[in-house]
């Protein structure tokens, strides 16, 4: 389904806009014209990353338990795990040791990473747990699940552990994608045949959004909630026009390799960042500018170490499935 891969293009783009964007105003102290686009997105980006995610669960969910837990949570927990790992030597680690920390705090400190996610990979550390929760509540009515999923959300829950608090803010879209994904499909479908309902609904709901946004009421209780659907929607019909539309193949493929980019961005963002810092002056296009160079620069990564054998960046090696005979297939940004 073409609209899938275009909703998620969407999504990571939006995500490495977010990131590139808090990156230029944190070095210059100021916020630049892209933040306004970035604050538009915030009440959707992550719900539709979620529910999109969530959308073809139904059809293993009742597979056995050992290919279940491969495929669907030891898949993501590798990638996690090798990714933070990767980062904290690289940024977080060193990082550490500049600011005058010991060797033994550093290494102490790298155990933490896989119960307090690093950074944006908290995404991929969500997926291994809410695969995990699907499959343990499968017997549960999914409108009770939903419901309790969505009352948590509007609790606003702020802990201070990361898991928990972005658990009981993004669970119910990542379960909504999952038992409501039959509506989700029709929905699609008659956006393709229905043009101007579709531009319609994409007028009217960018300037609820945009209101909400900018008085400050799109945080609120309940409607946080009905934004994030709202919005994840209109993603989903996005996608829909962005296939219908010529020379978008770009936007797809970046859809197709989401994950990709997800795992790498935030290494290519911090390169990136550095070799650029002061050549652009105005805020929003180096902001600009460094979102495009993230993630062109996350897909060469892929590119260059499966070019060079370290595939196992992207894609299991034996060792790490549970004795299934199937080889991993890669990862190509497909669920």
């Amino acid at each position: 389904m073409g609209w899938v891969d275009y909703a998620k293009g969407i999504c990571i783009l939006l995500v490495v806009m977010m990131h590139a964007t808090q990156d230029v105003q944190q070095a210059r102290g100021a916020a630049g014209w892209l933040e306004h686009l970035v604050a538009f997105a915030r009440p959707f980006r992550m719900p539709d990353f979620f529910l999109i995610a969530g959308l073809f669960l139904a059809r293993t969910i009742d597979r056995p338990w050992r290919t279940f837990l491969d495929k669907k949570v030891l898949h993501f927990t590798y990638l996690y795990a090798l990714w933070a790992t990767l980062g904290y030597l690289l940024f977080f680690g060193r990082g550490a040791l500049k600011e005058g920390q010991a060797w033994s705090q550093v290494v102490a400190g790298y155990p933490l990473i896989m119960v307090e996610p690093l950074g944006p990979l908290w995404f991929i550390h969500s997926l291994a747990l809410y695969f995990l929760v699907v499959r343990l509540t499968r017997r549960v009515p999914w409108w009770l699940v939903l419901l309790l999923a969505a009352a948590l959300q509007s609790m606003h829950v702020s802990t201070g552990w990361l898991v928990s608090d972005e658990f009981a803010g993004r669970f119910v879209y990542f379960y909504a994608g999952y038992c409501l994904a039959p509506q989700v499909f029709r929905a699609a479908a008659w956006a393709a045949t229905h043009r101007n309902e579709l531009l319609a609904y994409l007028l009217g709901w960018g300037l609820v959004n945009q209101h909400l946004v900018s008085t400050g009421y799109a945080s609120l209780p309940g409607i946080s909630l009905g934004l994030g659907f709202a919005g994840a929607l209109a993603v989903v019909f996005l996608g829909v026009l962005m296939g219908q539309l010529p020379g978008t193949r770009a936007l797809r493929y970046l859809g197709e390799q989401s994950i990709v980019v997800y795992l790498g961005y935030f290494v290519s963002l911090r390169l990136a960042a550095k070799a650029s810092r002061g050549l652009i002056g105005d805020a929003g296009v180096a902001a600009l500018a460094l979102t495009f160079a993230s993630i062109l620069g996350a897909l060469a990564m892929r590119w260059l170490f499966m070019r060079v054998g370290l595939t196992f960046f992207y894609r299991r090696p034996a060792w790490a499935h549970l004795g299934l005979n199937a080889a991993s297939p890669g990862y190509q940004g497909k669920r």
